[in-house]
């Protein structure tokens, strides 16, 4: 489990790295929105992980989809921001 959330922030680290050098502006609810995502990714992987070992597959999986889902419906929103963002700059 410790693999997949270390995977998963060091894309996120990756990604912010990646877009400070393409000198992307960001505001402050970019990183709010982004951190957000992130926990929400987090806790979903940790409920599968769990429910998992608990035996509760059903539960593993329903709770996944809602914090991933949650979370990619966010990082749409989030994308759609930064996108209209540098094409009006």
């Amino acid at each position: 489990m410790f693999y997949l959330i270390g995977l998963l922030i060091g894309i996120v680290i990756a990604s912010v790295v990646y877009t400070l050098n393409r000198k992307a502006s960001f505001k402050w609810y970019d990183w709010v929105m982004g951190v957000v995502i992130l926990g929400l990714l987090s806790v979903g992987t940790q409920h599968l992980m769990s429910s998992l070992a608990g035996f509760e597959t059903s539960a593993a999986w329903f709770g996944f989809a809602l914090f991933a889902g949650l979370a990619v419906i966010l990082a749409g929103v989030e994308w759609r921001l930064l996108s209209t963002r540098s094409k009006t700059a």
